[in-house]
């Protein structure tokens, strides 16, 4: 993976519940270009613990993960629907974009 010169966490390490390992690797840091009408535009887009992690919810459950920053419980819920935005980014670059 490429590694980016920004403070926010660019890969996450899987976690183990009930037996199972549940990888983390769909929320790591990559780029999207999108090309305007004189120039492309390059981001670099990273996702936090938020995306899979919420105390005291429905579907928290008892296992803690931190960002180095602060500490939450594993929300299944968020976990499930975490990874859907990479497919968002990889459609959307095949649309028409005017900057």
């Amino acid at each position: 993976m490429k590694k980016y010169h920004i403070q926010a966490r660019q890969q996450w390490e899987a976690f183990h519940y009930n037996d199972e390992q549940h990888s983390l690797k769909h929320l790591s840091a990559h780029e999207v270009s999108f090309k305007g009408n004189k120039d492309t535009y390059k981001f670099v887009v990273t996702y936090g613990l938020h995306c899979f992690a919420k105390d005291g919810q429905e579907h928290s459950i008892d296992l803690s993960y931190t960002d180095g920053f602060e500490i939450r419980n594993i929300n299944l819920e968020r976990y499930e629907a975490s990874k859907t935005p990479k497919n968002v980014y990889r459609k959307s670059r095949q649309a028409e974009v005017n900057l």
